[in-house]
Protein backbone atom coordinates (compact mmCIF):
# COMPACT_ATOMS: atom_id res chain seq x y z
CA UNK A 1 0.00 0.00 0.00
CA UNK A 2 0.92 3.68 -1.05
CA UNK A 3 3.00 5.73 2.04
CA UNK A 4 0.92 8.48 3.87
CA UNK A 5 4.28 9.96 5.03
CA UNK A 6 3.15 13.33 3.69
CA UNK A 7 -0.49 13.47 5.19
CA UNK A 8 -0.56 15.24 8.67
CA UNK A 9 -2.54 13.37 11.34
CA UNK A 10 -3.77 15.28 13.85
CA UNK A 11 -4.47 12.65 16.41
CA UNK A 12 -8.16 12.23 18.01
CA UNK A 13 -8.52 11.14 21.59
CA UNK A 14 -5.39 10.63 23.39
CA UNK A 15 -2.19 10.28 22.08
CA UNK A 16 -1.10 7.38 20.81
CA UNK A 17 2.62 5.77 20.05
CA UNK A 18 3.96 5.07 16.42
CA UNK A 19 2.38 1.76 14.78
CA UNK A 20 4.89 -0.81 16.05
CA UNK A 21 3.35 -3.25 13.10
CA UNK A 22 1.81 -3.02 9.32
CA UNK A 23 -0.69 -1.19 8.76
CA UNK A 24 -3.76 -2.46 7.31
CA UNK A 25 -6.14 -0.71 4.66
CA UNK A 26 -9.53 -1.36 3.23
CA UNK A 27 -9.51 -2.84 -0.12
CA UNK A 28 -9.56 -0.21 -2.99
CA UNK A 29 -8.70 2.29 -0.53
CA UNK A 30 -5.93 4.33 -2.25
CA UNK A 31 -4.58 7.79 -1.02
CA UNK A 32 -5.32 9.93 -4.33
CA UNK A 33 -9.33 9.61 -3.31
CA UNK A 34 -8.76 11.75 0.15
CA UNK A 35 -9.78 15.15 -0.67
CA UNK A 36 -11.02 17.99 1.53
CA UNK A 37 -14.85 18.65 1.68
CA UNK A 38 -15.73 21.32 -0.84
CA UNK A 39 -18.11 23.59 1.88
CA UNK A 40 -18.99 23.46 5.28
CA UNK A 41 -21.91 20.75 4.94
CA UNK A 42 -20.76 18.66 2.47
CA UNK A 43 -18.65 16.15 4.66
CA UNK A 44 -20.84 13.53 2.92
CA UNK A 45 -19.97 14.03 -0.16
CA UNK A 46 -16.29 13.57 0.33
CA UNK A 47 -17.01 10.24 2.20
CA UNK A 48 -18.92 9.08 -0.72
CA UNK A 49 -16.41 10.32 -3.44
CA UNK A 50 -14.13 8.12 -1.45
CA UNK A 51 -16.15 5.28 -1.08
CA UNK A 52 -17.77 5.02 -5.06
CA UNK A 53 -13.94 5.33 -5.86
CA UNK A 54 -12.83 2.75 -3.64
CA UNK A 55 -15.89 0.24 -4.54
CA UNK A 56 -14.65 0.95 -8.30
CA UNK A 57 -18.07 2.32 -8.97
CA UNK A 58 -15.88 5.98 -9.83
CA UNK A 59 -19.41 7.52 -9.82
CA UNK A 60 -18.01 11.11 -10.39
CA UNK A 61 -16.22 14.06 -8.46
CA UNK A 62 -17.56 15.45 -5.29
CA UNK A 63 -19.28 18.16 -7.33
CA UNK A 64 -20.70 16.09 -8.99
CA UNK A 65 -22.23 14.02 -6.29
CA UNK A 66 -23.80 16.54 -4.59
CA UNK A 67 -25.41 17.94 -7.97
CA UNK A 68 -27.16 14.36 -8.27
CA UNK A 69 -27.99 13.62 -4.91
CA UNK A 70 -29.13 17.45 -3.89
CA UNK A 71 -30.87 18.39 -7.49
CA UNK A 72 -28.10 21.23 -7.66
CA UNK A 73 -24.99 22.58 -5.91
CA UNK A 74 -26.14 23.23 -2.66
CA UNK A 75 -24.61 23.42 0.80
CA UNK A 76 -26.63 21.28 2.80
CA UNK A 77 -25.77 18.70 5.51
CA UNK A 78 -27.62 15.25 4.52
CA UNK A 79 -27.27 11.76 6.55
CA UNK A 80 -24.72 9.17 5.06
CA UNK A 81 -27.40 6.75 4.30
CA UNK A 82 -29.26 8.70 2.04
CA UNK A 83 -25.68 10.13 0.28
CA UNK A 84 -24.72 6.73 -0.38
CA UNK A 85 -27.93 4.95 -1.49
CA UNK A 86 -28.36 7.90 -3.98
CA UNK A 87 -25.40 7.39 -5.89
CA UNK A 88 -25.99 3.73 -5.78
CA UNK A 89 -23.97 2.23 -3.57
CA UNK A 90 -24.95 -0.80 -1.73
CA UNK A 91 -24.71 -0.90 2.18
CA UNK A 92 -24.92 -4.42 4.34
CA UNK A 93 -27.85 -3.65 6.37
CA UNK A 94 -26.91 -6.37 8.48
CA UNK A 95 -23.30 -4.72 9.35
CA UNK A 96 -24.77 -0.73 9.67
CA UNK A 97 -26.74 1.99 11.81
CA UNK A 98 -26.45 0.90 15.27
CA UNK A 99 -23.12 2.07 16.03
CA UNK A 100 -20.71 -1.18 17.50
CA UNK A 101 -17.45 -1.98 18.04
CA UNK A 102 -17.59 -5.45 17.22
CA UNK A 103 -19.20 -4.46 13.84
CA UNK A 104 -16.58 -2.37 13.18
CA UNK A 105 -14.05 -4.87 14.17
CA UNK A 106 -15.33 -7.21 11.54
CA UNK A 107 -15.47 -4.93 8.85
CA UNK A 108 -12.32 -3.67 9.06
CA UNK A 109 -10.42 -7.13 9.95
CA UNK A 110 -12.89 -8.12 6.46
CA UNK A 111 -10.93 -4.99 4.98
CA UNK A 112 -14.08 -2.79 4.05
CA UNK A 113 -14.33 1.04 4.74
CA UNK A 114 -16.78 1.56 7.17
CA UNK A 115 -18.77 4.92 7.23
CA UNK A 116 -19.41 7.02 10.01
CA UNK A 117 -22.20 9.56 11.29
CA UNK A 118 -20.89 11.80 14.14
CA UNK A 119 -23.35 13.60 16.23
CA UNK A 120 -21.71 16.86 17.85
CA UNK A 121 -23.14 17.50 21.25
CA UNK A 122 -24.14 20.95 20.53
CA UNK A 123 -24.67 21.81 16.98
CA UNK A 124 -27.65 20.07 14.95
CA UNK A 125 -25.62 18.64 12.34
CA UNK A 126 -23.31 16.34 12.74
CA UNK A 127 -19.98 14.79 10.74
CA UNK A 128 -19.13 12.27 7.94
CA UNK A 129 -16.14 10.19 8.83
CA UNK A 130 -14.67 6.89 7.20
CA UNK A 131 -12.42 4.46 8.58
CA UNK A 132 -9.77 3.23 6.03
CA UNK A 133 -7.46 0.91 8.02
CA UNK A 134 -6.43 -0.16 11.38
CA UNK A 135 -3.22 -0.82 13.27
CA UNK A 136 -2.26 -2.26 16.45
CA UNK A 137 0.65 -0.57 18.77
CA UNK A 138 2.80 -1.65 20.92
CA UNK A 139 0.74 -1.53 23.50
CA UNK A 140 -1.79 -3.88 21.60
CA UNK A 141 -4.45 -1.54 21.46
CA UNK A 142 -6.86 -1.57 18.04
CA UNK A 143 -6.19 2.03 16.45
CA UNK A 144 -8.19 3.10 13.70
CA UNK A 145 -7.33 5.23 10.69
CA UNK A 146 -10.17 7.00 10.14
CA UNK A 147 -10.64 10.26 6.87
CA UNK A 148 -11.56 13.24 8.15
CA UNK A 149 -12.36 15.51 5.01
CA UNK A 150 -12.64 18.72 6.79
CA UNK A 151 -12.39 21.88 4.89
CA UNK A 152 -9.66 24.15 4.74
CA UNK A 153 -6.54 21.58 4.63
CA UNK A 154 -4.98 22.27 1.18
CA UNK A 155 -5.22 19.63 -1.50
CA UNK A 156 -6.04 16.45 0.91
CA UNK A 157 -8.38 15.38 3.39
CA UNK A 158 -6.21 14.30 6.79
CA UNK A 159 -6.39 10.51 8.59
CA UNK A 160 -6.63 10.62 12.01
CA UNK A 161 -5.53 8.28 14.68
CA UNK A 162 -8.50 7.41 17.08
CA UNK A 163 -7.93 4.36 19.87
CA UNK A 164 -10.83 1.68 19.21
CA UNK A 165 -11.44 1.93 22.93
CA UNK A 166 -12.14 5.30 23.13
CA UNK A 167 -14.98 5.15 20.92
CA UNK A 168 -18.09 5.82 20.76
CA UNK A 169 -16.83 9.27 22.05
CA UNK A 170 -15.13 11.84 19.46
CA UNK A 171 -13.17 14.51 19.87
CA UNK A 172 -12.50 15.83 16.47
CA UNK A 173 -8.25 16.05 15.84
CA UNK A 174 -8.69 19.70 13.72
CA UNK A 175 -8.28 23.25 14.86
CA UNK A 176 -12.32 23.10 15.80
CA UNK A 177 -11.68 20.34 18.44
CA UNK A 178 -15.76 20.05 18.12
CA UNK A 179 -16.53 16.88 20.90
CA UNK A 180 -19.47 14.29 20.01
CA UNK A 181 -20.43 10.46 19.94
CA UNK A 182 -19.95 7.96 16.78
CA UNK A 183 -23.75 7.64 16.60
CA UNK A 184 -24.76 5.58 13.08
CA UNK A 185 -22.09 3.17 11.35
CA UNK A 186 -22.64 2.17 7.13
CA UNK A 187 -20.12 -0.89 5.66
CA UNK A 188 -20.26 -0.21 2.25
CA UNK A 189 -19.83 -3.87 0.01
CA UNK A 190 -20.44 -2.58 -3.64
CA UNK A 191 -22.39 -0.59 -5.98
CA UNK A 192 -25.95 -1.18 -8.27
CA UNK A 193 -24.58 -2.44 -11.47
CA UNK A 194 -20.92 -2.88 -10.47
CA UNK A 195 -19.50 -6.53 -9.33
CA UNK A 196 -18.49 -6.58 -5.28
Amino acid sequence: MESFAAIPFPLSGREVPSASGPKFYAAGFKEQYLEPQLSTNLCWAAVSFLVSRALGCNFGSQFEIVEHVLNGYHDNPIGLDRALSSINVIVDQNMSWTFSKDKINYAIQENLLVCVQVKWRIETVGHALCVVGYYINSRKERILIVYNPSENLGDLGHLEYIPMDTLPQYREGTSSGQSGTWSLIFVPTGCVGHAA
